[in-house]
């Protein structure tokens, strides 16, 4: 991401504004501002929400080579898009338990978007998406995973997607083990 970060207007020592100053030290306030402007449209946005925002609404005006590049990333910042990205995101939340008891640690994951939320100690979870229509996956080692297609999310709305998963089948493994000589240890 790419934001002002020439010749920025900034407040002096004694009051005032000078249009002279360069740097990293002027852009970073100029994204800071924007994600607490995100943080206000959406107080319960992660990390990996905003950053999303940030790169996807991304002005890519095709300076060197198009996409994300180490010239000018994915593009200039726009405030005003990155808003409105998160803004009234949908959401998808739930239980996920098997045999009736919460399973903690399960891996929920949006194929299309691969955003990933892991349920809690009360088998709850929280995924925060745009619009759209997705497959959902539900993973956790000794269970078998739960795959859930079209599942539409709403702007504005929270899906409520409880899942219940099944145990993987076990087996017993047996046998002795050897050191390099052929002795059993």
């Amino acid at each position: 991401i790419v934001a002002p970060g020439v010749n920025v207007y900034s407040s002096v020592p004694g009051g005032g504004y000078n249009g002279t100053f360069s740097g990293t030290s002027m852009a970073g306030p100029h994204v800071a501002g924007i994600v607490a402007l995100m943080r206000q449209a959406c107080p319960d946005c992660d990390p990996v929400t905003i950053k999303e925002a940030l790169i996807n609404t991304a002005i890519d005006s095709g300076y060197g080579s198009t996409g994300d590049d180490n010239t000018w990333g994915y593009g200039f910042i726009d405030g005003y898009a990155a808003v409105n990205a998160v803004y009234n995101l949908g959401m998808i939340a739930g239980n996920v338990t098997a045999g009736g008891t919460p399973v903690v640690g399960v891996e929920a994951r949006i194929v299309e978007t691969g955003r990933t939320a892991m349920t809690s100690a009360t088998g709850d979870y929280l995924l925060r998406s745009s619009e759209g229509t997705f497959t959902v996956v539900f993973s956790k080692f000794g269970y078998i995973t739960q795959v859930i297609n079209n599942v539409a999310v709403i702007m504005g709305d929270t899906l409520v997607l409880d899942v219940e998963l099944t145990s993987a089948p076990t087996a017993t493994v047996s046998g002795h083990v050897f050191d390099a000589s052929g002795a059993t240890l």
